[in-house]
């Protein structure tokens, strides 16, 4: 009976019901597979008994994926599958058939590449030569994601996948000024690329995410074009060009340009911009007057005098400083935003102040997180300052 109830599972991977029924069967029997699959299933989830299940089982319970990779559950069963270096692959394993996400492809031969876009539940990939778009993705297959690496003759080849979501890519372009992105359900476009001068970027009308980072600069892009636009990200070292307007539609904005200054942009009274990450060399009540509607800030750098007092909807900011961290710039930071609620400071090795100092320069203000993280990427460690408020304060 469970063999029945496992294959009807890797049957119709995308359908949550055979799960449901294995779930019950297993639970029946006492076998904590079982809780796994409920657990993930629930619409409130329980990350840590999740993580001691999948410590005790995850090994066992990944079968012929576990040797591919570092494995990801979802729903119960292997879902993502970060490959190693040297990957085993057994690819008639059932588990193999529940997987839609497989990331690392630059780490093994084309052979090999091609035989795991074989698996017919993958829907994304990364990351992938873009010389292998057209024989590694068969256009009949509904991929949702792509990542690629390498140099991009024709963007003609994502036409061939109609329900592409979204797409990232460090590519070249060579000498090509015109890139076009007209997808008609693309929602998340990535790209790194050393941009032509006076190169153009043709967007789709269903975007919701755009991110675009140059070694040199950015294309010219209209923003018109795309109504539903959420969020926007955006970087340049060199002549960093920004639209003047930003969408009412965009909820978060994040933009690195230093050592350059933040950009001139503009914003209308019914902007939704909710969050923003500058990483700029150098910010002032000017710049950003245009983000009033803020409530979260993620800021590299001490701000000018009086720059923060014009964001009177701010109730969370993040500040990477540098290693002369002092508390009176702090403390002459805090005093523009006396509504704050969340202060984390994100310090270099070289710049840990001292606990006592830091809580007494939020002593008598709103703020109740106080926080520091240090180091960077998934090596970050963070330490709470402040006790966390009780459940349901206001």
């Amino acid at each position: 009976m469970l063999a029945a109830l496992y294959e009807a599972v890797y049957a119709a991977p995308d359908d949550d019901a055979p799960r449901h029924v294995l779930a019950d069967a297993l639970l029946e029997r006492g076998d904590p597979r079982g809780e796994l699959i409920a657990l993930q299933l629930a619409a409130t989830r329980d990350p840590r008994r999740e993580r001691e299940l999948l410590e005790h089982h995850a090994a066992s319970w990944a079968g012929g994926v576990a040797a591919a990779g570092a494995v990801v559950f979802e729903r119960g069963f292997p879902a993502r599958v970060q490959l190693a270096a040297k990957p085993a692959l057994n690819l008639r394993a059932p588990e193999w058939r529940t997987v839609r996400a497989l990331d690392g492809l630059e780490r093994v031969s084309k052979a090999k590449t091609l035989a795991l876009c074989g698996v017919p539940s993958l829907r994304e990939l990364g990351i992938l030569a873009a010389t292998w778009l057209d024989q590694l993705v068969p256009p009949a297959r509904p991929w949702h994601a792509l990542r690629m690496i390498g140099a991009m003759a024709s963007e003609s080849a994502l036409a061939a996948l109609p329900e592409l979501r979204a797409f990232r890519a460090t590519v070249t372009t060579g000498r090509r000024e015109a890139l076009r992105f007209e997808h008609a359900s693309l929602a998340e476009l990535d790209l790194l690329c050393a941009w032509p001068r006076r190169s153009t970027l043709a967007l789709p009308p269903s975007l919701e995410r755009l991110a675009l980072h140059g070694v040199l600069g950015l294309p010219r892009f209209d923003l018109a074009t795309v109504p539903g636009l959420r969020e926007l990200r955006l970087g340049a070292r060199t002549d960093p060009i920004v639209p003047r307007a930003i969408p009412d539609s965009v909820e978060h904005l994040a933009i690195e340009t230093a050592p350059f200054p933040l950009p001139v942009f503009e914003t209308t009274a019914r902007s939704r911009l909710r969050s923003a990450k500058l990483v700029v060399g150098q910010v002032d009540a000017g710049s950003l007057a245009p983000l009033a509607s803020i409530e979260r800030l993620e800021l590299a750098g001490y701000p000018a005098p009086g720059a923060l007092a014009v964001l009177p909807a701010l109730r969370a900011l993040t500040l990477h400083t540098v290693p002369s961290f002092t508390p009176d710039g702090l403390g002459a930071a805090l005093a523009q935003v006396p509504q704050l609620d969340e202060l984390v400071l994100h310090l270099s090795d070289l710049a840990t102040p001292a606990r006592d100092e830091l809580r007494a320069l939020v002593a008598g203000t709103r703020v109740t997180r106080l926080a520091i993280r240090i180091g960077a990427g998934r090596d970050a460690q963070t330490s709470e300052l402040l006790p966390p408020p009780p459940r349901g304060a206001a």
